[in-house]
Order: C-alpha cells, then structure tokens, then sequence
C-alpha cells in the first residue's frame, strides 16, 4: 500500500467531516426557518377563518338591531 495514497484517504475523510461539521448548524438553521414559515402560515390560515366568522356574527347581529329598530319604530307608532 502506498503512502500517498493512505494520506490522501486519511486527509479526504477529516476534510469531509469537517465540512459536515461546519455546514450542520447552517442546516439547522435553514430547517428552523421553514418550520417558522409553516407556522406562519398556519396562523394565518386561522387568522383569516376568524375573521371571516367574526363578520359573519356581525353581518347577523347587525341585521337583528335593525329588525329590533324597525319594531320599536312599528310600536311608536
């Protein structure tokens, strides 16, 4: 077997982990960020389904007070 050889294996493997070593938090990192992404629009998902119940409700109890206004003005009358 020749040296040179076994070095340059020797010498391959450390430059590969090394490089995995160094690159590893910039991974975790990249996976963090898409795990904020979907919480993000996961949240808005929920945001946006609120709001839309949230004007529906109003739409109807806007509506009541005009039917309650309409009976009192039926009353006073």
């Amino acid at each position: 077997m020749d040296w040179g050889i076994l070095i340059a294996g020797v010498i391959g493997v450390i430059s590969g982990n090394f490089t995995a070593f160094i690159f590893f938090p910039q991974m975790r990192k990249t996976k963090n960020i898409e795990n904020e992404a979907k919480q993000s629009e996961e949240w808005q998902k929920l945001y946006k389904e609120a709001k839309s119940e949230i004007q529906e409700k109003d739409s109807k109890i806007g509506s009541l007070y005009l039917k309650i206004g309409e009976h009192r003005d039926a009353e006073v009358e």
